[in-house]
């Protein structure tokens, strides 16, 4: 721990630093980013995030009060992630920036596929920016509804809190392009990067040119033997995951 400022005098608070312009939109990516590897790498979520909860220093976001935050584990956890995706966005958007939507943040933060090192996650991030730069200021009737409904509704922290008749409803929904599933990126069902046309679009344009080309996996919920798959053998559910950074298996909490 150590103290953030400059002859004693503390670091101010992201709501009294007065970023404006280019400051407060990379304030607001730094912030993103900060989520994230809080979420993929630590495995917590802070619960309480807002502009009370940040620092800028010295052209540095700086997240306090952590000690608050919540394991992945706790059942509350995914509705914390939401809240704090909620409380982001409305802050920066009253500063004017060009946010993504509740639920973009949200499954930026939980997909695992997206890569684990940061500049996976930068890529990724620019590529939505762009996406979210092309859309209309306003939201369309559906679009404010839809951002209704993912604020209410009900996330499963684990695939056992689902029917398995259910899920597999869902992969079906899933597979035909109904974003109404909205627990499919956390458990891995869904990624992120397949829920929109133009992020893909995007995606596509910023790998041209390069010899490697990303091919999605069509993961399925039933193995060949038509047996349900086991939950360790989801890649994006995060209870049973390693630590991103990491190849080894996973580090037993006390």
């Amino acid at each position: 721990m150590e103290f953030i400022g400059k002859n004693g005098k503390a670091a101010p608070r992201l709501k009294d630093a007065g970023l404006t312009g280019d400051k407060i939109c990379q304030a607001y990516v730094d912030c993103c980013m900060c989520m994230r590897a809080m979420y993929q790498k630590c495995r917590l979520v802070h619960g309480d995030l807002s502009e009370y909860n940040m620092l800028h220093y010295r052209g540095t976001l700086y997240i306090i009060d952590v000690s608050q935050s919540v394991d992945l584990d706790h059942p509350n956890a995914l509705e914390f992630l939401r809240r704090d995706a909620a409380n982001v966005n409305d802050f920066f958007c009253k500063k004017g920036v060009r946010t993504m939507s509740v639920r973009e943040l949200f499954d930026f933060c939980v997909d695992d596929s997206i890569g684990t090192t940061d500049a996976e996650a930068a890529s990724h991030l620019s590529a939505l920016q762009q996406v979210v730069q092309a859309r209309p200021l306003e939201l369309s009737p559906e679009e404010q509804v839809e951002a209704a409904v993912f604020q209410m509704t009900f996330i499963p922290n684990n695939l056992s809190d689902i029917e398995i008749s259910k899920v597999n409803r869902d992969n079906d929904a899933l597979a035909s392009g109904d974003s109404s599933v909205y627990y499919g990126t956390v458990t891995g069902m869904q990624s992120s990067t397949t829920t929109t046309a133009a992020l893909l679009a995007v995606l596509h344009a910023q790998a041209e040119g390069e010899e490697e080309e990303v091919e999605g996996e069509d993961d399925e919920l039933i193995d060949d033997d038509g047996e349900a798959a086991e939950i360790a053998d989801r890649p994006g559910f995060y209870g049973t995951m390693a630590i991103l950074g990491g190849e080894g298996g996973e580090e037993e909490e006390e």
